[in-house]
């Protein structure tokens, strides 16, 4: 596998290259995160202005409303989830692939894509369960499940196994390239963090907040394209595995 450095080199090297399509991509995230603020706003306003009027169109309002309410998180969530779904597979297409192309491909995977990553979840929850060692040693091994799917086309439970077998034999080589990105996105948030507490006010936190958000948000995209090299590292390593017949195998040639 290659190692820490080089894939870091890597990472940067294709995030320039697709940093376009990735900057669009925030600016709709920004995009959604502010109508759902100027929504949630917007209603709770509304609801003050009509409390305690009885006509009928302050009633209907105020039912819509309610209804609104009840049915806007699972709106937000399919929202969110859906990016995210687009993030990967910018990520995981080739250099000069449209948006257009892009939002095609999240939207036929959209609902696998919520299948696997609702059995991760679970797997990796229940290993938590019993420990916090077998949760952190399932979520390595299960941890390329949706680059397998995007990828591969395996779905459900094939898609698992799949990241299962890649990950068998190289658990502690995958999980050092994982904590050396933990570690400096650590240091990179204590820099952040640092250079904050020289400012204050109100609207300085504020845009510190905002700051932050973004580089949150740009580093999963870091985050995104440095696992998929250690994804196609290790495809790439079991498919040679494969190739090279074993020495049982020679000697009955």
């Amino acid at each position: 596998m290659k190692n820490f450095t080089s894939l870091i080199k890597e990472t940067f090297h294709i995030y320039k290259l697709k940093l376009k399509p990735i900057l669009l991509l925030v600016f709709l995230e920004i995009i959604l995160g502010a109508m759902i603020i100027l929504v949630i706003f917007g209603s709770i306003f509304s609801a003050l202005m009509l409390k305690g009027q009885t006509s009928s169109l302050a009633i209907i309002i105020q039912k819509i409303l309610t209804y609104f309410f009840l049915f806007f998180p699972f709106l937000f969530i399919f929202c969110s989830l859906y990016l995210l779904v687009a993030s990967l597979v910018l990520v995981m297409k080739p250099v000069g692939v449209s948006l257009k192309e892009v939002f095609k491909e999240a939207w036929k995977n959209y609902w696998n894509y919520l299948i696997i990553g609702v059995l991760v979840s679970i797997f990796v929850s229940l290993g938590f369960v019993f420990l916090i060692i077998p949760g952190l040693i399932l979520s390595i091994y299960l941890s390329f499940s949706l680059y397998v799917y995007i990828d591969e086309k395996r779905k459900g439970m094939e898609a698992i196994k799949r990241s299962w077998n890649l990950v068998k034999g190289n658990w502690w080589q995958v999980f050092g390239r994982r904590l050396m990105l933990i570690i400096l996105t650590i240091i990179i948030a204590i820099g952040i963090n640092a250079l904050g507490k020289n400012y204050s006010g109100p609207f300085l936190n504020l845009l510190g907040s905002f700051i932050g958000l973004l580089v949150q948000t740009f580093g999963s995209f870091f985050s995104m394209i440095y696992i998929y090299l250690i994804y196609l590292d290790l495809k790439k390593s079991k498919e040679i595995q494969t190739a090279v017949p074993s020495i049982e195998e020679k000697v009955s040639i």
